[in-house]
């Protein structure tokens, strides 16, 4: 099964230890889409870190209105769906995560 999981909050690299466990299941094929940082409220930048990282192909794209936690969008999104051609996609996307 390949699962396309999309999250601002993954650029936290303790946060992706999940995905390695997820990508040991039998049968799955996992890709992450994150920014390479999040704008936090205070003008400072979660900058991407890759700590957790095996099992898995993750995909680094920018994010336009980074930021905005409700309202910011992958301007590559459409090309990335369309050379992985998930079966299913997760939006990992909750207020303030």
């Amino acid at each position: 099964m390949r699962i396309l999981m999309i999250s601002k909050a993954l650029v936290a690299g303790t946060s992706q230890r999940k995905l390695e466990e997820i990508a040991k299941c039998p049968g799955v094929e996992l890709t992450l889409v994150t920014p390479p940082y999040w704008q936090s409220d205070d003008g400072s930048k979660q900058v991407l870190e890759q700590l957790y990282t095996s099992g898995y192909r993750m995909i680094v794209t920018p994010m336009a209105l980074n930021g905005n936690f409700h309202l910011h969008y992958y301007p590559q999104l459409g090309q990335i769906m369309g050379d992985v051609q998930p079966e299913v996609v997760h939006i990992d996307e909750e207020p303030y995560n």
